[in-house]
C-alpha cells in the first residue's frame, strides 16, 4: 500500500502540462477631447477603434464612456447621427435638435481635429438642411 502510494506521489510530480497564453495588446487610436478642470481640448491615446467618421462621431455621443477620467465630451450623448457622408475628405454630419443640448463650437473643435487626424480635411454638422458651423 505504501509503496502504491509513492509511485502515485511521483507520477504527479513528473506530469508536465505546456500553457500557452496569446495576448493581443490593445490598439491605441489618438483622439481630441476636454479636459475637465482646465476646459482645453488635448490629445489622448484610447483604446476605443476609430475606423470610420461614424465611429468618430459615436465617440463623442454614444460611447463617451470610452473617454478616461478627468476628459469629457462636449457633445450631448443623446445627439443621433441621422446621416454620415464623407466627399473628397470632407464629411457632412447630419444631426438631430439634441445637437442644442451641446457646446456647439467645443464640439465642432474636438470633431474637427481629431477628424484631421484620420486624413479627413474638412467636417460639416449639418440640423435640417442648413450647416451650424
Amino acid at each position: 500500500m505504501f509503496l502504491c502510494l509513492v509511485l502515485f506521489s511521483l507520477s504527479l510530480v513528473s506530469c508536465k502540462k505546456n500553457i500557452e497564453v496569446f495576448y493581443e495588446e490593445a490598439k491605441e487610436y489618438e483622439v481630441y477631447v476636454v479636459e475637465d478642470k482646465t476646459n482645453k481640448v488635448e490629445c489622448l491615446a484610447l483604446s476605443y477603434p476609430v475606423t470610420s467618421a461614424e465611429s468618430i462621431f459615436s465617440l463623442y455621443t454614444t460611447y463617451q464612456n470610452h473617454i478616461p477620467l478627468g476628459y469629457n465630451s462636449p457633445a450631448s450623448p443623446n445627439i443621433t447621427l441621422l446621416d454620415c457622408q464623407v466627399k473628397d475628405k470632407e464629411i457632412f454630419f447630419k444631426v438631430d435638435n439634441y445637437i442644442f443640448l451641446s457646446d456647439i463650437s467645443l464640439f465642432y473643435d474636438v470633431l474637427s481635429k481629431t477628424c484631421k487626424l484620420y486624413g479627413y480635411e474638412e467636417i460639416h454638422i449639418i440640423f435640417n438642411d442648413s450647416e451650424l458651423i
